[in-house]
């Protein structure tokens, strides 16, 4: 099956060129964005989406691949494709519309821990955070305080 559009400039070809390199069977998939508040099942037209992935299908789970989140975590959708429905090429005469799973709360955390100490000098304390899922690999490296 040949790409269904030319302007992707490769960031949904490259997971699918990745999987299909793997022997692992590799699917385009169109999708909306957030800014698209449409379903295939309310409004099966063109403008339900805006955006292309790659679904690939692992331990019968069907896992979306956005090439465009630089964040993404395998096996996590990409945040803005989240609870989103998908058109599926599983190829050239046949489609399935699959919904995004959204990962569990459980997922994606931010633990603060804050404790103060007020002295004779002012008030003196430390923070600690904790992130995982989304959090963590969105600010990876970076400091989450304000620089001074």
């Amino acid at each position: 099956m040949q790409p269904p559009f030319r302007g992707l400039q490769g960031y949904e070809q490259h997971p699918h060129g990745h999987a299909q390199c793997s022997r692992v069977t590799a699917y385009y998939t169109w999708i909306g964005t957030r800014s698209l508040p449409y379903t295939y099942s309310e409004t099966p037209l063109p403008i339900v989406d805006n955006h292309m992935i790659c679904t690939i299908r692992l331990n019968d789970r069907y896992i979306f691949l956005d090439g465009t989140d630089p964040t993404c975590v395998f096996g996590m959708p990409s945040e803005f494709t989240q609870d989103k429905q998908a058109l599926v090429a599983i190829d050239d005469t046949s489609y399935k519309i699959l919904t995004v799973p959204t990962p569990d709360k459980e997922l994606n955390q931010l633990e603060d821990t804050t404790l103060l100490e007020l002295t004779d000098k002012g008030l003196k304390g430390t923070i600690a955070i904790g992130l995982s899922g989304y959090l963590f690999h969105g600010h990876a490296g970076r400091s989450l305080l304000p620089e001074r």
